[in-house]
């Protein structure tokens, strides 16, 4: 069997473990693989590299090595590029068409394969998902998120010890923004650090629930008069009107939300607030790269050989069903015509009847997904623990003790 498989969309930490699962797979089989540079341009130029030119010292790099190491594109083909990659598949000989990626890369694959069925050709489209969005609809979640959530987990508290350490006289406010594009699922999973011991982020700020600025003031000002300083995770798609531009797909390039916020709250609040914009840090730091993330990416690769040798039916995506009391998981498979172009919002019950904070069943679903950072798991070449912080607690003239007396400080 020949193959053409490509990647497409923003890229992430892990996307690359698939490419090597999928490569190692069909080596087994003595299928052959052709690897689009560039996403679907590469079918339309007809530009790719045969994967039996890589060694397996190649594969080994590649497998850890963030962004597509074969490229990406953010393209929206036309009914007529469709039909012109028909005959492209055809003419070059490929029996399946594997195409990485989120929403919009599922909606390419499924043009593609209306067009080969009305031609009566029974050559298999396949999607893998793929983004740190974790928007797919149908699956419990994307590769290429949990490593971007574990990036800012680990970030935000941090930030979060600096701004406690620093807020007597000197920063109040820190705002983290991530991406996410339309949903909350980022932004969400940073709401897991907030611990009544390790305070912050208080106040997360989604697209999925959209809080008054009025409140948004009121509530700053209770949480740093409470707990000295106030952390806020918010995501770049919470304000509608921050996008400057749009990509091929239509789809507004955001961001903005963060600056908006930082400069409000020092109009109206007068605090000194402080601003993180990590932007494609957050996608591509291989060096806290999920265990889980990294073990279910390689699956996926695995499983799309496996499941184009049982003959499997066409259209379809392959998905990740996670039990989340036992932390196991499977693959299974969905028409893309149920994922293709459509975006899953986190759920509303996933946050407090306030809407500031993750409620037990959202704390839940992010503390089983990101249990390997509590775990201190080695990635093979990489140093992967989760760091075990000390901080002086803060003690009041009712029970005074000295500064680092017996049980004053607190570890995480």
């Amino acid at each position: 069997m020949k193959i053409f498989y490509a990647q497409s969309g923003g890229v992430t930490a892990v996307i690359n473990a698939t490419l090597v699962g999928l490569v190692r797979a069909a080596q087994k089989e003595g299928w052959t693989i052709c690897l689009g540079l560039c996403g679907i341009k590469g079918l339309i130029r007809d530009q790719w590299v045969q994967a039996s030119e890589l060694t397996e010292s190649d594969l080994n790099k590649i497998a850890l090595t963030p962004g597509g190491s074969f490229g990406s594109c953010r393209y929206s083909i036309t009914s007529a590029e469709a039909s012109i990659l028909c005959d492209k598949i055809v003419a070059h000989g490929f029996d399946a068409v594997v195409y990485q990626g989120g929403n919009d890369s599922q909606l390419t694959l499924l043009k593609i394969a209306h067009f080969l069925q009305a031609r009566g050709l029974k050559i298999p489209c396949l999607g893998l998902p793929k983004t740190i969005d974790n928007d797919l609809p149908e699956t419990d979640f994307c590769p290429g998120f949990l490593s971007s959530a574990e990036f800012l987990m680990r970030g935000i508290r941090g930030a979060c010890l600096d701004v406690q350490s620093m807020c007597e006289d000197s920063t109040k406010v820190f705002i983290l923004e991530t991406m996410g594009r339309h949903t909350g699922w980022l932004t969400s999973a940073c709401g897991l650090m907030h611990e009544r011991s390790f305070p912050g982020p208080q106040i997360l700020l989604v697209p999925e629930i959209r809080q008054p600025l009025e409140a948004i003031e009121q509530q700053i000002s209770t949480t740093v008069a409470r707990d000295g300083f106030c952390a806020i995770a918010i995501s770049e798609g919470y304000a509608p009107d921050s996008g400057t531009g749009s990509d091929a797909f239509g789809h507004k390039q955001l961001e903005g939300s963060g600056m908006f916020l930082k400069k409000h709250i020092e109009s109206t609040l007068k605090l000194k607030t402080r601003l993180c914009t990590p932007d494609y840090f957050q996608r591509s730091f291989i060096a806290t790269a999920s265990v889980l993330d990294l073990k279910v990416s390689d699956a996926l690769g695995a499983e799309a050989i496996n499941y184009l040798k049982k003959g499997g039916p066409s259209s379809q995506m392959l998905i990740v069903k996670y039990d989340f009391n036992a932390q196991n998981w499977g693959i299974e498979h969905r028409p893309l015509g149920a994922i293709a172009g459509q975006e899953r919002p986190v759920p509303r019950e996933f946050f407090e009847s306030s809407g500031w904070a993750l409620s037990s069943l959202g704390r839940h679903y992010f503390q089983s997904l990101c249990s390997s950072l509590w775990e201190n798991q080695q990635l093979p070449g990489l140093q992967n623990l989760w760091p075990h912080y000390l901080r002086q607690q803060t003690h009041t003239e009712e029970s005074p003790q000295p500064p680092l007396a017996k049980g004053a400080l607190q570890e995480t």
